[in-house]
C-alpha cells in the first residue's frame, strides 16, 4: 500500500499511469516537458495528432514553421495521399511547380503510375519511340512483352535460335530440376543463414498471422491496426556457446477509406534472439499502423508480409 501511494504521489496533474503500471505518460492533449504535462498549443487548421501529445495540420495544409499554410493546388493536380502537398493527376507529370501532359509516343501507353509512358506490348524502347520486337525463328515474346526469348528445346545463338545438342539439352533439364529441388527447400526451410565461426545454419519460417484493428472514437472506422507475426527459428549448432540471431519483419496492409484514395500502410520492426545447442524457439512481432482521423478506414486487410535473419553471430 506504501509503495502504491508514493508512485500515485509522482504522477502529476494531466498525467496518468502507464498501461503496465512502471511509470506515467501525459494525457491525451498534453505533452511531457520535463516532469510535466503542458497542453499542446495547436496552431488554427491543425488538429491533435493521433497520441494526442502534438499536433498535425488538418487535409489541406502543410507545415511551415509553427503553423499550418494551406497547399497551393496547380492546376491538373490534386492533394496528395497525405494531404500535405499535390500530386499531378493520370496522365500528367510534374514539371517545377506545374503538372504538363505526358507526350505519349505511338505504339506505348501511360505506365503503371499514370506519369510516364511505357511501350505496349511487342514494342521495345528505342529513344524516345517505341519498336516493334523482330521475333525470329523459334522464339517468343518474354515474360516483359519487350523482347524475345527461344522457345523450350532452343537456344540463343547471336540473333537466331537453333536446336540444342544432347548435350545441352541434358545440362538444361538437369539445372531446371536442381531448381525446382532448391525452391522447394527453401519454402520449407524459409529463410536460412549461416554462422561464420561455427558454421552452424539458422532457419527462419514464418507461421502464422493476425491482424487486429482498434475502432475509433466514432465507432464507425479504426484509429489503427496490429499485426503479429508468428515465426519459427531452428539452428543446427553443436556447440557449448550460444548464436545471437537479429530478425527483421516487414509488412504492408491495404486499406479502404469511406471517402478519398484508399492505399497501403507499411512498417518494420526487428528483434534478437539467442540460441543454444540444437535450440528451436517460437516466438511472435508485433507491427504497427496508425491511421489519421481523417482518414475514416472502415476495412484493412494484409498485403503482403516478409521475415529475413539480418544477421549471425557467435556469442
Amino acid at each position: 500500500m506504501v509503495a502504491f501511494e508514493a508512485t500515485a504521489q509522482s504522477i502529476p496533474p494531466n498525467a496518468s499511469p502507464t498501461r503496465y503500471g512502471s511509470g506515467w505518460q501525459c494525457d491525451r492533449g498534453f505533452q511531457r516537458t520535463g516532469n510535466e504535462c503542458v497542453a499542446v498549443q495547436i496552431p488554427p487548421n491543425a488538429e491533435l495528432n493521433y497520441l494526442g501529445n502534438g499536433w498535425q495540420c488538418k487535409r489541406g495544409y502543410s507545415r511551415s514553421g509553427n503553423g499550418c499554410a494551406a497547399v497551393q493546388v496547380p492546376q491538373n493536380a490534386d492533394l496528395n495521399y497525405l494531404g500535405n502537398g499535390w500530386q499531378c493527376k493520370r496522365g500528367y507529370q510534374r514539371s517545377g511547380e506545374t503538372c504538363v501532359p505526358v507526350q505519349v509516343p505511338q505504339n506505348a501507353e501511360l505506365n503503371y503510375i499514370g506519369n510516364g509512358w511505357q511501350c505496349k506490348r511487342g514494342f521495345s524502347k528505342v529513344g524516345d519511340g517505341c519498336q516493334v520486337v523482330e521475333i525470329p525463328a523459334n522464339a517468343e515474346l518474354n515474360s516483359l512483352g519487350n523482347g524475345w526469348a527461344c522457345k523450350q528445346g532452343y537456344t540463343r545463338d547471336s540473333n537466331s535460335c537453333r536446336v540444342m545438342t544432347a548435350e545441352e539439352l541434358k545440362a538444361y533439364q538437369e539445372r531446371m530440376v536442381r531448381l525446382r529441388e532448391a525452391a522447394e527447400k527453401r519454402a520449407a526451410r524459409g529463410d536460412c543463414e549461416t554462422e561464420d565461426q561455427s558454421g552452424a545454419e539458422v532457419c527462419l519460417r514464418v507461421t502464422d498471422t493476425n491482424l487486429n484493428c482498434d475502432e475509433a472514437f466514432d465507432g464507425k472506422s479504426y484509429s489503427g491496426c496490429t499485426l503479429s507475426i508468428s515465426y519459427d527459428l531452428e539452428t543446427d549448432y553443436k556447440g557449448q556457446s550460444s548464436i545471437d540471431v537479429d530478425v527483421e519483419c516487414s509488412a504492408s496492409i491495404d486499406k479502404r477509406k469511406r471517402v478519398g484514395f484508399s492505399g497501403s500502410e507499411s512498417d518494420s520492426n526487428e528483434e534478437s534472439h539467442s540460441l543454444y545447442a540444437q535450440d528451436n524457439e517460437s516466438e511472435t512481432m508485433e507491427l504497427s499502423f496508425y491511421f489519421s482521423g481523417f482518414d475514416e478506414v472502415y476495412r484493412a486487410s494484409v498485403s503482403s508480409v516478409e521475415c529475413e535473419i539480418d544477421s549471425v553471430s557467435l556469442n
